[in-house]
């Protein structure tokens, strides 16, 4: 799965709410230790700004989500000590249970999930040999599909 949210370092140290020099070194850090290949969670864009009456074009550098949830385990911040927080009960929810829903979202798209809760009805009402955990991974896939937003900063 090809990861769409992309963000710079100043924005990552927005999203934490620490310095962009703390950001910087915790991504050096993380290319240093072989966490991530640089390659596939980096990318330079060029973007064009004016400054006074001239135009500028500079390359920016820009790092997927697995970099920002790198930095997200490495900076000390409230924010990021609230965001180990809740991606410890995710992991630990799909770990346990196998899958994971956000109820938020969930409730924001309930009309459509119904819908589909009601086409597996149907398909499985057909079918001779449909095992409930087939359904179930199903339902889960189009949760996902129809739950999980997509930040589009780069293709």
């Amino acid at each position: 799965m090809r990861t769409r949210i992309w963000a710079n370092q100043k924005e990552i140290s927005d999203i934490f709410g620490v310095e962009r020099s703390v950001v910087t070194k915790h991504i050096r850090n993380i290319y240093k230790d072989n966490e991530v290949d640089k390659n596939a969670t980096s990318a330079k864009i060029a973007q064009v700004q004016t400054e006074g009456k001239r135009t500028v074009k500079r390359e920016v550098e820009y790092y997927n989500l697995d970099i920002i949830l790198a930095v997200g385990y490495r900076v000390n911040s409230k924010i990021a000590i609230e965001f180990r927080k809740w991606a410890t009960t995710i992991l630990k929810d799909y770990i346990v249970q196998g899958y994971t829903i956000n109820q938020e979202r969930l409730q924001k798209n309930y009309d459509k999930f119904l819908r589909v809760v009601e086409d597996i009805k149907v398909l499985s009402k057909n079918a001779d040999n449909v095992r409930a955990e087939d359904v179930l991974e199903i339902i889960i896939h189009i949760l996902y599909k129809l739950i999980v937003p997509h930040m589009v900063i780069v293709e």
